[in-house]
């Protein structure tokens, strides 16, 4: 009877980088060391640490969920170095198991200490953030079969609704733990939706160096015909050959992944000759840095210097600035 409590709870401390509780955590600690530096009164709703270390685990447990779900979506076959949960479970079983941790985060939060009031403004951070997220991943899933018809700019808002959420949810959560409404000191939304975004689009650069932890291969996206804004800035940079064959080159690994095989090597570095002519990889690190800037100037009034603080670490930590360099001096090296 307890058998997907048992694989769920096995997945959930699988590996990863813990990011989002993380940050919820070191929001938390800084607004009340901030506030603590005026008055406290200005926070009567602040919860114990030990509370907020809870509500921290709620966010991990839907992000784990969420990856569950996104892996049987995307056809991944590794995660953190071994079998996806539905490859090492079935497909039904993985649905059960996503579904499960859904449930488990919320009744989580349910289960909080403090007042009523507290709880129903995490519950409804938490469901804004998840209903967000699937609108993101459908829109995605629809650009698969209509990528040649979506704009770059169409591919930023579809990050936004994608990766932003959970960034989002993460610092606000911290925030109303500590006694403030979410958006009181900044806006929570812009700074999160630049700093989504822009992890995102960094991913999308990454994805040409390939990812060990998650087995994944250099160029996964296009051999697996996931479309990025990568795909979207060369099919609207790329004259009417240039996107003619990159349009090809999908539809070979389409097939490769029925019945039919392509040679991947010369399909990785046709998509790549491609890219290149597009100026796709420097447009791509145009994006991230600006991202970058607009996330830096959304926090820049904040008064709260500490949560301040960890907002502009927060981003070096999800944007550094070195990742895009190193990556674009990788490729320029290739």
């Amino acid at each position: 009877m307890a058998v997907t409590a048992r694989f769920a709870g096995e997945f959930l401390g699988r590996g990863g980088k813990f990011l989002r509780p993380f940050v919820t955590l070191a929001a938390y600690d800084a607004l009340r060391a901030d506030l603590g530096d005026v008055r406290h009164e200005l926070a009567p709703s602040a919860v114990s640490r030990e509370t907020a270390r809870a509500a921290a685990v709620s966010i991990e447990i839907f992000h784990k969920a969420s990856l569950v779900h996104d892996d049987i979506e995307d056809g991944d076959t590794a995660r953190y170095g071994r079998p996806t949960v539905h490859v090492e479970h079935g497909t039904p079983a993985a649905i059960n198991i996503g579904d499960y941790l859904v449930g488990a985060g919320y009744r989580l939060i349910a289960g909080l200490e403090g007042p009523a009031s507290l709880r129903s403004d995490l519950l409804a951070i938490l469901s804004d953030a998840h209903v967000r997220l699937a609108r993101g991943q459908g829109a995605e899933l629809w650009w698969r079969d209509v990528d040649d018809e979506v704009s770059s700019a169409e591919s930023l808002e579809i990050y936004g609704l994608k990766t932003s959420p959970a960034f989002e949810a993460a610092v606000a959560m911290g925030i109303r733990l500590a006694g403030l409404q979410a958006d009181d000191p900044f806006s929570v939304t812009e700074y999160s939706l630049h700093v989504g975004t822009g992890f995102q689009v960094l991913n999308d650069l990454k994805d040409w160096q390939g990812d060990l932890e998650n087995d994944r291969r250099v160029a996964g996206d296009v051999l697996g015909g996931r479309p990025t804004v990568m795909w979207a800035l060369a099919l609207e940079n790329l004259d009417k050959d240039g996107c003619a064959e990159l349009l090809e080159i999908k539809t070979a690994c389409s097939k490769q992944r029925g019945e039919a095989a392509i040679d991947t090597t010369t399909a990785i570095q046709s998509a790549r000759r491609l890219y290149r002519q597009a100026g796709v990889f420097s447009k791509a690190a145009a994006i991230v840095a600006n991202e970058r800037k607009l996330a830096a100037d959304a926090i820049k009034d904040c008064s709260y210097s500490r949560l301040r603080e960890v907002l502009e670490f927060l981003l070096d930590l999800a944007v550094p600035q070195q990742a895009i360099d190193d990556l674009l001096t990788a490729e320029s090296g290739v």
